[in-house]
């Protein structure tokens, strides 16, 4: 069993990005965690305000 890291700029770039490579990890047993590395609070206070941020972030888990 492995490891996998995905480290993805934005919400969704991970499946878009290598969502077939991801399923594979899965499916041979691999544990696949992944890293969004943004902060839409900062980028776009409009679109995203804290209450937005934690259900997305609540999605994730």
């Amino acid at each position: 069993m492995k490891n996998v890291l995905v480290v993805a700029p934005h919400a969704d770039d991970e499946v878009l990005g290598c969502g077939g490579t991801i399923a594979k990890h899965v499916r041979h047993g691999d544990n696949v965690y992944v890293a969004i590395m943004t902060n839409a609070a900062v980028g776009a206070p409009e679109l995203f305000n804290s209450e937005r941020m934690e259900f997305v972030r609540s999605e994730a888990f």
